[in-house]
């Protein structure tokens, strides 16, 4: 532009555009590296469990690069990506079995028992990790559970190991299964938070007063009101791990643990910490009989 005698010229400051966020290491995205067993190396069935996984991830902006090999991978950032830098190494196995026989045990599982990880989140205690795999049944095999299944869990300080064998020989329109046939899933144990011991009668709030309308003694009636006394956080606490017993009084039960066990505390005050349960420790109902 030419610019004369008597022109006037503005100047406009320039603007002050904030500086663009720093990507995030994807090390600190990606923080479960151990996929378990696939059913195969494919970039899609890595990325997938990567996801089940680390479900804060955001698959749009990563992908495998390079060739998997039978035992691990590199996942790495989109070139561009505008929230993640750098790249994360992820390890596996490859199922020896990837088109299992749905005839023989894999049958009774959703998915033909194709991913045979435990996911972080259920590997805390043995309970949670049984409770994982039973799930994963199909729902007209669940009930076998104690009968013809058994399922039980093992673990060492960094793998939980649970294990479904047939107790019994299992046939159907889907299924031949032999005495014994077994399965095994792994998953890596997570970080445990603090233990702290309980007693019974630490988590139960209300008094421990039972109210039997019309003086009629009810299960169900009776394990409702206990789970409504239970303090937050212990929720579904209530299962075969607990026993009710009467010891020749007729106006109260007491309700014990058959086995010493840990639970993850789900809210409250101790919410994330582990508590400890000591096998015998119970604790002593009355029954108000209302009339």
């Amino acid at each position: 532009m030419l610019i004369t005698k008597g022109d006037t010229l503005t100047f406009k400051p320039a603007e002050n555009k904030p500086d663009p966020e720093p990507c995030q290491p994807l090390n600190e995205v990606i923080k479960t590296t151990t996929l378990g067993q696939l059913a195969d190396n494919t970039s899609s069935t890595i990325l997938n469990k990567v996801k089940d996984l680390n479900s804060n991830v955001d698959m749009s902006q990563i992908e495998v690069t390079g060739n998997p090999s039978k035992t691990g991978a590199t996942i790495a950032a989109k070139d561009g990506s505008t929230i993640y830098s750098g790249s994360v190494n992820v390890t596996f196995t490859i199922s020896n079995n990837p088109s299992p026989d749905l005839k023989d045990i894999h049958g009774l599982f959703t998915n033909g028992a194709s991913d045979l990880n435990i996911p972080e989140d259920n590997t805390s205690s043995e309970d949670k990790a049984i409770e994982y795999v039973k799930g994963l049944l199909k729902s007209q095999y669940q009930s076998m559970v104690g009968t013809k299944l058994s399922i039980t869990a093992s673990k060492n300080e960094n793998e939980m190991t649970v294990d479904v064998m047939a107790d019994a020989p299992i046939q159907d329109d889907s299924v031949n299964i032999n005495l014994k046939d077994h399965i095994s899933f792994t998953g890596t144990i997570k970080n445990r938070g603090e233990v702290i011991n309980y007693k019974l009668a630490d988590i139960i709030t209300g008094g421990l007063v039972i109210d039997v309308p019309g003086g009629k003694l009810d299960m169900d009636v009776i394990l409702q009101q206990i789970n409504n006394k239970l303090k937050a956080g212990f929720e579904g606490i209530i299962d075969n791990r607990l026993n009710i017993e009467h010891r020749g009084n007729n106006d109260s039960f007491y309700l014990k643990v058959l086995k010493s066990f840990d639970f993850d505390i789900k809210s409250g005050t101790d919410a994330g910490k582990v508590a400890h349960f000591d096998q015998g420790d119970s604790v002593q109902f009355t029954f108000n009989l209302e009339n």
